[in-house]
């Protein structure tokens, strides 16, 4: 009877994964079509090519993020934020092929998240040879998204491919992008703002605090290397800034962390709520300040930064207060997240597109 009742509850569980993959595709579909409004008569095919790699990213992030995060919401904004967001948007400004790195660095990132779920029996085996040893199959895996990078630019460069030239192999990250983290509505577009937008920044910050309390830092070895290659020359002709993908996708799943930390925060998570909240505050702070001297933008910047705030304010009380309301928590950050995404990223894609 305990195998049967096993056999009977896996395509429960397949069918729960499945439906929360097409929610997901269905509002990532949504959103496509929200950035592509009002659409000009006569849009290119090549164009379609854009929004297919914003939506495979999306899914590919959004299934890579289900290793570490419950919540569907968790997960979703990881993807919307990855996706969609201001770096990713800038791959419009290119050949309609250039964000294919976009879409399939997180699926390629997969078979290292998950081999030791898909075939456990595998990894105990290895496991009793030594206990590295699983770890370094991982590492081994994590080398994927690497290679495939390299691997789409060398395909795109042979003559028989065709006259593809995805980005200038010049392009580069400089210091100029970080300023993208908190201000990306000030940078050019085309450029690649180095941003997950505005209220997101509580999250990364919430979401950093719980990756490094873990003590698990291997993922960090593989985002610093990719910001290293980012920063400097071309390496096989790949333009180094498309490297910057890996920290980006890195940075999304941790916002979707980070948004699930905030949700189930308790009375005992006070210092790490307040710690947040100080963050945002400088930030909105200077952003204000920014917009008496700079610009009327800069207004806006801080208004959105100010909506972080505010959810981790509101947490914060409710935390002090013994209250748990899980479900205002997570419509309270999703409805932040989605305004931001919503406003700044439509307003990103109507400059590119």
């Amino acid at each position: 009877m305990k195998n049967a009742d096993t056999t009977r509850a896996l395509p429960l569980g397949f069918a729960k994964a499945a439906g929360r993959l097409a929610a997901a595709a269905v509002l990532y579909m949504v959103l496509l079509w929200y950035f592509f409004q009002p659409t000009p008569s006569g849009l290119p095919r090549a164009q379609y090519l854009i929004g297919f790699n914003w939506i495979v990213g999306a899914m590919g992030c959004f299934v890579l993020s289900r290793r570490w995060i419950a919540a569907f919401a968790g997960s979703f904004f990881a993807g919307a934020v990855y996706g969609f967001g201001p770096f990713a948007l800038g791959f419009a400004a290119y050949h309609a092929s250039a964000g294919a790195p976009l879409a399939m660095v997180p699926w390629l990132f997969c078979p290292a998240a998950f081999w030791r779920k898909w075939w456990p029996a595998t990894s105990q085996r290895l496991a009793r040879i030594s206990r590295l040893t699983p770890g370094i199959v991982t590492a081994v895996l994590c080398a994927l998204p690497f290679a495939g990078i390299i691997t789409f630019f060398w395909l795109t460069s042979r003559p028989w491919f065709g006259p593809v030239f995805p980005l200038p192999v010049g392009l580069r990250l400089d210091a100029a992008h970080l300023e993208g983290l908190v201000l990306p509505l000030t940078m050019r577009p085309h450029d690649f703002i180095f941003s997950f937008y505005h209220v997101p920044v509580a999250a990364l910050v919430m979401g950093l605090c719980i990756y490094f309390a873990s003590g698990r830092m291997g993922a960090m070895i593989v985002v610093v290397g990719a910001i290293a290659l980012a920063f400097a020359g071309p390496v096989a002709q790949v333009s180094p800034v498309v490297w910057a993908v890996i920290p980006m996708l890195f940075g999304a799943i941790v916002i979707g962390l980070g948004m699930e930390g905030l949700a189930w925060a308790g009375p005992s998570d006070g210092r790490w709520l307040l710690f947040c909240a100080a963050a945002t505050a400088i930030i909105t702070a200077g952003c204000t300040y920014l917009g008496f001297t700079e610009g009327a933008i800069y207004h806006r910047t801080a208004l959105l930064h100010a909506g972080g705030l505010l959810s981790v304010g509101v947490i914060y009380a409710l935390t002090r207060a013994h209250l748990r309301l899980h479900p205002l928590r997570w419509m309270l950050l999703s409805a932040a997240l989605a305004l931001d995404i919503l406003t700044s990223g439509k307003q990103i894609a109507d400059m590119l597109l």
